[in-house]
């Protein structure tokens, strides 16, 4: 995964408000807050560094070899022949697994643990290899230095911006490319031929016309797959390399570095001649030739339930008639949802997140028993897996034991419970014993899918990948283990037995598709009991063994089916089939010189210090240029050209920034610095600038006159900042707390940098709290679907020259409401309270009631109410490649907002009104929402008309 940070949309709002906003930096490097206590060792070697947590050498080791044996390759599709200096992170804190490539600073984070479920292929020897190689692809194509291009002027100063523009094309461009090379590396490896992933294109593609070359390439907001852009873009990838070649994938990429704000489609019409409609069409004809088109429609010979964004997964026989499954969709949150079969509706039974897998079991008692994953309290990148059981009857699920990391629990026959514990890129299987966790089946290199305990026996069936193999084995009674089931070039997915014991189905990609298969535990014989043409997966087989459940794909959804158990001579398989896996090595480990790399005589291992690794990462100049003069005796500051400088270590334990400007003849400038490494985030400023502003001029002993001045401003602030997340499954509560301690001198200069007044000192203090409740938000919701956020934020005065001492707060609850969320329909009431003893305390958009912006607030205490319904009235998802625009939803909404004086209620403010935004991505990086909306002033007895465009950056 790429992440491409909002560096390249911030400078270009900059650049077009820069008349109008007051002069600041802008951070480009944030934090990130890793748990405390966590320490790293360096590993240089060659142009990379691994910098891995301490007990985890052999993995940065087998990461190492990975980047040395792939990168050729890799460097021949998308690179310029010179290796990345690059800083590879590796974390083993975390047990949900993800693996990034960040321009913003220049780094790879792969974290230890593998990714549980279907998403990646599972042919390859190692997450770590898998991971490794399609990192190094993002890489390698963001560290591509050409010869000519807008580009290579910018690289001296600021590299880390440079590499954002290489990488400012679609995210399916980028991860195509390296879902394709990871496709490569292992024969029958990655995505590319990986059925799971395989299913979701050709669907895609083979309903109506397919997918436009903007929907492969652009990453959706409101359509599934959310990762549509994968899929497509590794779909175009391959389309390009046989029809085109690699000379003009590199051709894209030296287009892209000399003009990098063109566009993906001009770069890609400058690289292959031709209109990006027209490669469209070809493409259309060599998918038509090397796929073919499948029937998309759905069957109709058996039950099934579902509909368009209604994803189900893993279902589950309670008995003959009930149907439990795991489901969400477009507007509705996750969670255990039963079928009284043959009856089509489904009822909620509770409301949970689970771990990617999708993995849940039956208790002995028909209770249910699951994993998910819980939130750090301070780390928003850390999260460990938990164990949660489930009773009949009941909405909350009650956790096993918190400390520790389990995955996909079971309860065996007599109670015990058996769990996935991670153990690094490899898992074991252990058992929860007296409050300890004790292994009980462990290989050198084995990953643990999923466990199976038999209801009839004391045997235990589990699915584990063995270096690229996955099958099923069997833990017998004795503890030996042995396999079971386990094909040649195919995999296994998943298992269950029935209730009684007589039937196991699993799902098997053996033929290239996922279908259902079903083994007769009294002979011994092998069925395939389905044949769809995208995929038929996850079956259960009912307690009688008259019928099963599964689910097959349709694109953008999954749906239950019920058919009844056929276990006829026409469905059964030689049994031979899946005896494979005896055939293998599957209990010994791989040769070590395949596992790792010689790190050679220039390989050095020293601890991590994130201090002396602060070199500033980008340099680039700024410009300032206030207001022409309304009045010849107005002060004006005229042009102001400076140098911005900012930088953060590899970890982003460290992140600071600073700039330097000269205008109207003097130097100003600011720095500032944060640090991540603690629970609580300390931040340090100081600034000294200018501003032109407003004022009331005393011209003599009892005459004032407002005159455009110079402020000089000096300000000093420390603040420190404490984040909780207390709460993440489904919806969301967590907390922000922040104290600020600030100094501040102004000073007001006429044309000539003359002192107008003294100077005058201000201390302050601000508290400000951030706090929202079981806030969950829908995939097409038009705002959160249930919950409450509040803020509150004041200003105290500690000491003030010549003035009385500002003291204010103000306070703001939304709650929202889900009553229409089957809709869509987004709905919030709003309430606020603001406390001033001036007016000006504070910046009070989004507190005044819209249309009345320009409202002069004084002294006093007022009361805001306000009520919003917000209704998308259609989702795209879809655009332009030559214009650079991506159209993403199109919204109307309504609202009625009031600003009481609390002390005399009848004076207030009040305005009601209507209006219709956009939603579109523009630049394939910058989301924006354009804004028309129509304010009826009810005091005023008038309507105002205002035309915005709100930027959304993350």
């Amino acid at each position: 995964m790429r992440r491409i940070p909002a560096v390249i949309a911030l400078l270009i709002l900059v650049g077009c408000h820069a008349t109008r906003l007051e002069a600041q930096v802008i951070r480009f490097y944030d934090i990130l807050q890793r748990p405390v206590g966590v320490t790293y060792r360096v590993m240089d070697a060659g142009p990379w560094e691994i910098i891995y947590q301490e007990g985890n050498r052999t993995q940065a080791e087998q990461l190492l070899h990975t980047l040395q044996t792939t990168f050729t390759a890799s460097d021949a599709l998308i690179g310029d022949g010179t290796p990345p200096r690059l800083s590879i992170v590796l974390n083993s804190f975390n047990d949900r697994a993800n693996g990034y490539v960040s321009t913003q600073p220049f780094k790879s984070e792969i974290e230890s643990a593998a990714i549980m479920g279907r998403g990646l292929s599972l042919r390859h020897e190692s997450w770590t290899q898998v991971v490794t190689a399609h990192e190094l692809v993002h890489a390698i194509h963001a560290d591509a230095r050409w010869k000519t291009g807008l580009n290579r002027l910018i690289w001296p100063f600021s590299p880390d911006f440079a590499r954002s523009l290489n990488m400012n094309v679609p995210s399916g461009w980028a991860e195509g490319l390296a879902v394709y090379r990871e496709s490569a590396i292992t024969p029958g490896a990655g995505r590319l031929n990986h059925p799971f992933f395989v299913m979701q294109q050709r669907a895609g593609m083979d309903r109506g016309s397919g997918w436009s070359l903007s929907q492969m390439l652009e990453e959706p907001d409101y359509t599934r797959p959310f990762n549509r852009f994968y899929m497509g873009g590794s779909l175009f990838t391959r389309y390009m390399m046989e029809r085109w070649g690699a000379e003009t994938i590199r051709s894209v990429a030296r287009w892209q570095h000399r003009i990098p704000v063109l566009g993906f489609g001009g770069v890609l019409a400058l690289a292959t001649g031709e209109w990006p409609r027209h490669i469209r069409r070809d493409m259309q004809v060599w998918y038509d030739s090397t796929y073919g088109r499948s029937d998309p429609s759905l069957p109709t010979r058996y039950w099934h339930a579902g509909r368009n964004g209604l994803v189900q997964r893993t279902p589950k026989w309670l008995d003959e008639t009930h149907v439990v499954t795991f489901s969400f969709a477009y507007n509705l949150p996750s969670g255990f949802r039963t079928y009284a079969w043959p009856s089509t509706d489904a009822s909620t039974w509770s409301i949970q997140g689970m771990t990617e897998d999708v993995r849940y079991a039956l208790t002995p008692d028909g209770n249910l028993i699951f994993s998910r994953y819980e939130p750090h309290r301070y780390s928003s990148i850390t999260a460990n897996a938990r164990g949660f059981l489930l009773r009949r009857g009941e909405r909350s699920a009650e956790a096993l034991d918190p400390d520790t990391h389990m995955l996909n629990p079971v309860m065996l026959r007599d109670g015990r419970i058996w769990y996935i514990r991670q153990r690094g890129p490899w898992s074991d299987i252990a058992e929860q014993r007296d409050g300890e966790d004790e292994v009980v089946v462990s290989w050198p290199e084995m990953r643990v899918a999923s466990i199976v305990p038999s209801p009839a026996s004391d045997s235990v069936a589990f699915v584990a990948n063995v270096r690229g193999h996955q099958a099923l084995f069997l833990h017998l009674p004795t503890g030996a283990v042995q396999p079971w089931i386990g094909f040649r070039d195919a995999s296994v997915y998943d298992a269950s037995w029935n209730a009684t014991g007589t039937h196991l189905a699993f799902t098997a990609d053996a033929g290239g598709t996922l279908q259902a298969w079903v083994l007769d535990i009294r002979t011994e014989k092998l069925y395939r009991v389905t044949d769809d043409p995208y995929a038929s997966m996850e079956p259960d087989v009912s307690p009688g063994a008259e019928r099963i459940a599964y689910i097959i794909y349709r694109d953008q959804r999954f749906d239950l089916v019920v058919q009844p158990l056929d276990l006829g001579p026409e469905n059964e398989e030689n049994r031979d089939l899946a005896n494979h896996t005896w055939l293998i090595d599957w209990d010994k480990p791989a040769p070590v010189e395949v596992r790792s790399a010689p790190l050679g005589p220039t390989a050095t291992d020293h601890p991590y210090n994130p201090w002396t690794r602060l070199l500033p990462r980008m340099v680039f100049p700024t410009v300032y240029l206030d207001e022409s003069r309304s009045d010849a005796a107005d002060a004006r500051l005229g042009l102001g050209v400076g140098v911005g400088l900012q930088g953060a270590d590899p970890l982003q334990t460290v992140s600071w920034w600073g700039e330097g400007i000269i205008q109207k003849g003097r130097p100003w400038g600011e720095i500032g610095i944060l640090y991540g490494g603690w629970e609580l985030i300390p931040a340090l400023e100081w600034g000294r600038r200018p501003e032109t502003v407003t004022a009331l001029i005393q011209t003599g002993p009892s005459t004032t006159v407002a005159r455009r001045s110079i402020r000089d401003r000096t300000r000093f602030a420390a603040s420190v900042t404490l984040p909780r997340i207390l709460r993440d499954n489904v919806t969301r509560s967590s907390l922000f707390a922040t104290l600020s301690l600030s100094w501040r001198k102004d000073q007001f200069l006429d044309d000539d940098l003359n002192k107008i007044t003294d100077s005058f000192s201000r201390w302050a203090f601000t508290p400000s709290l951030r706090y929202t409740w079981k806030l969950h938000q829908t995939s097409r919701g038009a705002l959160p679907r249930t919950g409450t956020r509040l803020s509150w934020v004041g200003e105290f005065d500690l000491e003030a020259e010549k003035f009385s001492r500002r003291r204010g707060w103000i306070a703001r609850v939304d709650q929202y409401v889900g009553i229409l969320s089957r809709m869509n329909t987004g709905m919030r009431l709003s309430a606020g309270f603001l406390h001033q003893n001036v007016g000006g305390v504070f910046n009070l958009t989004g507190f005044r009631p819209r249309g009345w912006e320009r409202a002069f607030v004084p002294s006093g205490d007022f009361l805001m109410l306000g009520a919003e319904v917000r209704q998308p009235v259609v989702f795209v998802d879809d655009g332009f490649q030559i214009v650079p625009l991506f159209l993403r939803s199109a919204y109307a909404f309504g609202f009625t907002e009031r600003l009481h004086n609390a002390r005399n209620f009848s004076d207030d403010l009040a305005s009601v009104g209507l209006g219709f935004g956009v939603e579109f991505r523009l630049g394939h990086s910058i989301n924006l929402d354009l804004r028309w909306r129509w304010s009826y002033l009810l005091d005023a007895r008038t309507w105002v008309r205002d035309v915005s465009l709100i930027d959304q950056l993350p």
